[in-house]
């Protein structure tokens, strides 16, 4: 895609200047409860209100696929507030309250700075849509697909991000005994999302 940016020589990362309409994000079930949840309670001007990302809200199968993160004023520090179960094992216990610089992009460093990139994409106050595909050396095809939508806590600007994953997998797939490192070759794609 034209316009993307490229991080790394072992990853091709496009942040696509492209844009892609609401009813062609895909069905996953996940994905889709986040997409009417914001959908349903964002403001006139496209942000989530902080008090309508209560994780009660959301059903218990999406839960282990949510990401909460606050944005700080510190260049390339998105703090983690809520990192669901089952979404890549980052080697620590809990990365809650643990900055996402220091635990993703070591381990990953091409696919840290692409989802940094796509958190700070949506911190311009629209949600973004992102795709990597991870070819490992075992010949374990994955797509990883995510939604991120802006949260707002004061009405007007954006403070947190909310992410929800899913995955395509073989399903004999288990992500506990996968390595945390990627050491085969991955290809992420974002796209801005027209509400």
């Amino acid at each position: 895609m034209h316009g993307g940016q490229s991080f790394g020589h072992e990853c091709s990362v496009t942040l696509s200047p492209h844009r892609m309409a609401a009813g062609d994000l895909p069905r996953a079930a996940q994905l889709t409860e986040v997409w009417e949840h914001y959908r349903d309670r964002r403001l006139p001007n496209g942000l989530l209100p902080r008090s309508n990302v209560q994780m009660d809200m959301f059903s218990p199968a999406t839960l282990p696929w949510l990401a909460l993160f606050d944005l700080t004023k510190q260049p390339g520090r998105i703090l983690i507030r809520l990192w669901g179960g089952n979404l890549l094992n980052l080697g620590v216990v809990s990365p809650q309250g643990r900055f996402l610089d220091e635990l993703i992009v070591p381990t990953l460093p091409q696919l840290g700075q692409f989802y940094m990139g796509t958190v700070r994409l949506a911190e311009g106050g629209t949600p973004v849509y992102s795709e990597v595909t991870f070819d490992k050396p075992t010949g374990v095809r994955l797509l990883s697909r995510r939604l991120t939508v802006p949260v707002t806590l004061d009405g007007t600007s954006v403070a947190q991000v909310l992410t929800c994953q899913a995955y395509d997998a073989p399903p004999d797939f288990r992500r506990d005994r996968e390595p945390a490192s990627w050491n085969g070759s991955h290809r992420a794609v974002a796209w801005i999302v027209d509400c």
